[in-house]
């Protein structure tokens, strides 16, 4: 690998909001020690996805089977890789945890409602106040979306998971060592041509791949993106549509620990008018070709199904703060994607 491909020590968390099916409740727990009361989730146990880790902590501290349904916010930055999960409990009418352990006191069914005066510190429970706002602000958000809003949230395969090799099973003692590993970060550029709906492409190994900068100094916006394709097209020239895929992918294949490591990649979706570049000194094939590489090929069959999202929903920054008007825009840059890839519907066989 380059000496330019930095490796930094990334730690990943992953947290559920988990919505119950009657549309007014979301499971609180109340957290050990006097921490009060928040989200289940935790850190992600080595050689754990970021899925299994936030289905683990949700029966863990509120005894709660979840499917995950949505992807609420990626933050990552400064070492620290954290996934914010809409889910469902898989059995609405079992039980929450009622009896404390190493894990957490309990867990309970509450209303927004419950959740403000917790919060305020005027509900009957013990420890009454919120460990932070992010209860109220993704409770807020799904309670927005059952009620006929547009969902605030990416497609639960927006973040994806690839491991391999497989996890060493924890025999103890104590608690499993955390996901903390070397990782290097990519992100990864499709540019499709307005007037065609065609993906700029770079050959890979007889396979057809996408353009790919090296995050450095924690720029994991859309700058590397933009930079991967800098040497063909002016960046000045490319509009931003949305990010398509956050793709985490674990190596566990060595059994020594100190070995494994991570790689990370962010799709981001751009635009380019025809007028605006060189076409004929550049290479182009349609997002739906069969040439295209495995990993392409799954972000490219995302694009083309229009699961394309607000770039915001990736975050550097940690916070309780919601990204801001998350549906609108959902709304607004699938109807530029569609109108993008629709040149390509529309040209003859």
């Amino acid at each position: 690998m380059a000496a330019s491909v930095r490796r930094e020590r990334v730690t990943a968390f992953s947290l559920a909001a988990i919505a119950h099916p009657s549309g007014e409740e979301y499971a609180l727990v109340h957290e050990k020690e006097n921490r009060g009361w928040w989200l289940p989730g935790g850190g992600v146990d080595a050689g754990q996805t970021l899925q299994e880790a936030a289905v683990r902590e949700a029966d863990e501290e509120a005894g709660c089977r979840i499917e995950l349904t949505g992807v609420l916010r990626v933050e990552y930055s400064g070492g620290r890789l954290r996934v914010i999960w809409a889910a469902r409990p898989t059995d609405p009418g079992a039980p929450l945890k009622s009896v404390p352990d190493a894990e957490s006191r309990e867990a309970r069914w509450v209303t927004l409602d419950d959740t403000r005066a917790i919060d305020a510190g005027r509900a009957e429970v013990e420890h009454c106040w919120l460990r932070g706002d992010e209860p109220l602000v993704w409770f807020g958000q799904l309670a927005s979306a059952q009620q006929g809003g547009t969902a605030p949230m990416a497609s639960p395969d927006f973040v994806r998971s690839t491991r391999r090799g497989e996890p060493v099973e924890w025999l103890g003692p104590g608690s499993p060592p955390r996901a903390s590993y070397p990782t290097v970060t990519f992100c990864e550029a499709v540019v499709i041509r307005g007037d065609t709906g065609h993906v700029f492409m770079l050959e890979d190994g007889g396979d057809l791949g996408l353009p790919r900068g090296v995050v450095v100094n924690g720029d994991y916006e859309m700058q590397a993106a933009l930079l991967a394709v800098d040497a063909a097209i002016d960046r000045s020239k490319v509009d931003l549509i949305g990010v398509a895929q956050f793709h985490h992918t674990l190596d566990v294949t060595n059994q020594d620990a100190d070995s494994h490591n991570a790689q990370i990649c962010i799709t981001y979706v751009f635009s380019v008018a025809a007028a605006d570049v060189d076409v004929e000194a550049l290479a182009w094939a349609p997002p739906t070709d069969a040439r295209w590489g495995s990993d392409a090929a799954v972000v490219l069959e995302k694009i083309v199904a229009g699961a394309v999202y607000p770039a915001n929903i990736v975050t550097t920054m940690e916070g309780d703060a919601a990204p801001a008007n998350f549906g609108a825009d959902s709304v607004r840059l699938r109807e530029q994607l569609g109108a993008v890839l629709s040149a390509a519907a529309s040209l003859p066989d």
